[in-house]
């Protein structure tokens, strides 16, 4: 008998508090002792149970029982019984009766999604029985949070005998619901029946105290925010009014000047005819979480710089109106932001990095975890350095898409060259290495002539070596910062976008991936779509080193092979999600070993070396692939 066998549940219970869950999940089945101990109530709270999946075959067949295992019943938190995937059949075969035979019995559900379950909405005896009603009221006094999202049938009286079941909810999701805002329609009319009014909703809202509103996707108006900043005894903490397109913000001024002091999340994405009428400046100070991207006419500099002090979360893509200086001044203040994303934001410059990094506020930035810098202009290496240098102990996700100004000399940290090459430099390492030379043979023995093609053929050099070539035409004036300032700084870094970088070559990605001691134990992310650099070799290194790798995108990567797609398949045993579009090197063959469990999305469009029996002997072989996209169209497979 061994020592953790003869150890108390409880105990076994700790250690693995301290895995992520993939790894608890891994070590639930080395034994019962442990299976029974990653079943703790303590370790359920991160934990939500996806019984969507459970929809077909037999559970789908009979309209009624449950559809969750009974011994999971009692420690279930997080129940999602919705369709998470391309397909919707699975979202019409849930019927009421198995709802409830699911629901009986968890007593400490905290959050339940309905998410595209319609077909709960057409049963006309929908929850009718009282006495049952009654007795799921008294088991789900725990659920808090409730999603209804995409339910295009629900009406008013369905919302009302959802809600019925669950007293203490504070959290309700309506996003992509057939709302109706128009005042003519009134609660209790014969309507309820037939839509979903918002005068339903204001009166759930009211009854339950919704602290927690998402009405993102529906024809929400002004008017209906007004009303609902009315309501006696409101407390929103967050509200979603993301893709809302007949909202022009006057609504939403009255409902955030309501709510100041309890509105800490606005979210209002992709609402591009939003104005900068709401909220003021002067009600934005307490908010701790600001997702407006695509809003260029609602962010402005005073509302900016207002919120910055409190704010966590900041999204402002697509804001071309902010001003450098407005976003510097905020930069600086937010001591307490943790993600921040200014894709396509032109204010975000190396001037705004190194004033808002270098200031004597110390906080500024230093908690910094997730940064979208993808299409900055502005952003170079100059502030790549800066980002890796001061955020290196905290930052764990990166997007540099698309950014001509990053290059191989600011991923390693190394000064670009002072010659006359120096513009050669910038547009092509490789190319600048090269003609350094007259005689490229002797004094460059990475460069190699094929005899029988007649072209050149080009290896790239290592790090050392590269920096040994640079020392003799780098004005000495100006040295390396360092190697705490480089990319391979990140040592905690879980997620890396270089997505169509076209000034990082083959150099770069060497020292990414290096063959020993690779750089990013914890990468779960990585897309280097557009890079036609990344050959089999960085595949290798990569699958050895990051083992816990969940996405990884490659598409245009000509120089990948099915020698390095086996790589990642056999040692990556989380891969979820795979992108090889437009990886000519990838054939039928290679497909063969993409029958992995975890997979669960494929992508190989316009594969010019994979046919489409290929295709379909994937799909019956890999059937927990739930969304591939095929051959030249791009068109969506179901392997079931």
């Amino acid at each position: 008998m061994t020592t953790v066998s003869i150890l108390p549940e409880e105990v076994v219970a700790h250690i693995l508090g301290f895995l992520g869950l993939p790894d608890r999940k891994s070590a639930s089945l080395v034994c019962r002792n442990w299976l029974q101990a990653a079943r703790h109530p303590a370790l359920m709270r991160d934990v939500v149970v996806d019984a969507g999946s459970c929809l077909s075959g037999a559970a789908a067949a009979s309209s009624s029982g449950s559809i969750l295992p009974p011994e999971w019943k009692p420690l279930v938190r997080s129940l999602a019984l919705g369709s998470h995937t391309s397909s919707s059949k699975s979202s019409f075969a849930l019927s009421w009766r198995q709802l409830a035979d699911t629901l009986d019995g968890c007593h400490r559900l905290v959050s339940v999604d309905l998410s595209g379950c319609d077909g709960l909405c057409l049963a006309r005896d929908l929850l009718s029985d009282q006495s049952q009603r009654r007795h799921l009221r008294d088991q789900l006094v725990g659920v808090r949070h409730l999603s209804l999202a995409g339910l295009t049938r629900l009406t008013a009286t369905g919302l009302k005998r959802f809600v019925d079941l669950f007293t203490n909810l504070k959290s309700l999701n309506l996003r992509c619901c057939s709302l109706v805002c128009s005042s003519s329609v009134a609660i209790g009319s014969m309507a309820d029946a037939s839509v979903l009014t918002f005068a339903a909703v204001l009166d759930v809202v009211r009854r339950c105290g919704i602290e927690e509103l998402d009405l993102s996707c529906t024809d929400v108006t002004d008017s209906a925010l007004e009303q609902l900043a009315k309501v006696d005894s409101l407390h929103l903490r967050g509200i979603a009014l993301d893709s809302c397109r007949l909202l022009e913000g006057r609504g939403l001024a009255r409902l955030v000047a309501s709510q100041r002091g309890s509105l800490r999340r606005l979210s209002l994405a992709k609402n591009r005819h939003l104005q900068t009428v709401g909220p003021q400046p002067a009600t934005a100070d307490q908010l701790t979480e600001l997702l407006a991207p695509g809003c260029s006419n609602f962010i402005s500099d005073r509302l900016l710089i207002a919120s910055s002090s409190s704010l966590t979360v900041l999204d402002i893509s697509d804001c071309g109106r902010v001003s450098e200086g407005a976003l510097t001044t905020a930069l600086t203040a937010a001591r307490q932001l943790r993600s921040l994303a200014v894709a396509r934001c032109s204010a975000f410059t190396d001037a705004a990095v190194t004033e808002s990094l270098t200031s004597s506020d110390e906080g500024s930035l230093r908690m910094l975890e997730h940064l979208d810098a993808s299409s900055c202009a502005g952003f170079t290496d100059v502030g790549l350095r800066l980002i890796c240098g001061h955020l290196g102990q905290s930052l764990r996700s990166l997007r540099l898409a698309w950014l001509r100004g990053v290059t191989d000399w600011g991923l390693l940290c190394l000064p670009q060259p002072k010659s006359k090459d120096a513009e050669q430099c910038s547009t092509s390492s490789t190319s600048w290495l090269l003609s350094k030379s007259g005689r490229r043979g002797e004094q460059f023995p990475h460069y190699k002539r094929a005899v029988d093609v007649g072209e050149p053929k080009y290896n790239p050099p290592s790090y050392n070596e590269l920096k040994s070539l640079l020392s003799r035409s780098v004005d000495n004036s100006e040295a390396a910062i360092g190697p705490n300032y480089s990319l391979l700084s990140l040592r905690r870094l879980r997620l890396l976008d270089l997505s169509n970088c076209s000034k990082v070559t083959g150099i770069g990605l060497d020292e990414i991936f290096p063959s020993s001691q690779f750089p990013f134990p914890d990468l779960e992310e990585l897309h280097l779509q557009g890079n036609r650099h990344v050959q089999d070799s960085h595949l290798f290194n990569l699958a050895s080193g990051a083992p816990s790798l969940r996405q990884l995108h490659l598409s245009g990567s000509v120089g990948v092979s099915d020698k390095g797609l086996v790589a990642i398949v056999s040692r990556c045993h989380r891969l979820r999600s795979l992108g090889l579009a437009n990886c000519d090197g990838i054939t039928d063959a290679g497909l063969q070993h993409l029958a992995a469990d975890s997979l669960h999305y494929v992508d190989l469009s316009f594969c010019s070396r994979v046919s489409q029996a290929g295709l379909d002997q994937l799909a019956r072989r890999a059937p927990r692939i739930a969304e591939m996209r095929g051959l030249w169209t791009g068109t969506e497979l179901t392997g079931n």
